[in-house]
């Protein structure tokens, strides 16, 4: 993993803040890691248009009740 050597100092209306921290505990993630990961997709482009298609396929699925329930699946 790189060094950390930067750091942006970024003002955000209360709003946005909260919506910002709901998704980085939705995706078990710091709130600078989420910020990251979007300027990352953002710079390289994103997601391909395959990819964009495979996502909502699994979301298609999982909406029709098609998949397992995580809470299901044997671990360790």
């Amino acid at each position: 993993m790189p060094v950390m050597t930067k750091r942006i100092l970024v003002n955000l209306p209360s709003k946005l803040y909260e919506d910002l921290k709901t998704l980085a505990k939705a995706e078990y993630k710091s709130i600078s890691g989420v910020i990251r990961e979007s300027i990352l997709d953002k710079l390289e482009g994103g997601i391909s248009k395959s990819e964009t298609d495979f996502i909502e396929k699994g979301r298609s699925e999982h909406r029709q009740g098609k998949g397992v329930n995580w809470r299901s699946v044997k671990r360790g």
